[in-house]
């Protein structure tokens, strides 16, 4: 065999019979028989909340109002829990920066900063 030529073992496949990538997706969008592919089921399936319901203008009020009122409530919880933050933790920047920090303040406690190297 010369150089030039390519010997055909038995893992080798024609030049004519390899199949390209536009072959396998040409395949993988072909529907089988009988069968839904699941790109038809994702298009015909919608989800339940995103159905455009034909609604009075009084039920529109009804429901625009319940949910001004739920997010009154949610904003009012929001704020309770951020007051009781501000009472378990205390602002030690702000504190730093007034020259109080009552975690150093004992007459005992000395920085390990300040103690001489041995």
């Amino acid at each position: 065999m010369s150089s030039g030529q390519r010997s055909s073992g038995a893992g080798e496949v024609p030049g004519s019979q390899r199949l390209t990538n536009k072959d396998f997706r040409t395949i993988l969008m072909t529907p089988r028989p009988g069968q839904e592919s699941a790109f038809t089921r994702m298009a015909v399936r919608t989800p339940s909340g995103t159905k455009k319901e034909n609604l009075s203008e009084e039920e529109k009020a009804k429901r625009k109002a319940k949910a001004a009122q739920y997010w009154k409530k949610k904003k009012k919880e929001e704020k309770i829990m951020e007051e009781e933050a501000g009472v378990r933790y205390r602002d030690r920047a702000k504190e730093r920066r007034l020259g109080k920090n009552p975690d150093f303040e004992e007459p005992g406690m000395v920085p390990a900063s300040a103690l001489p190297i041995l």
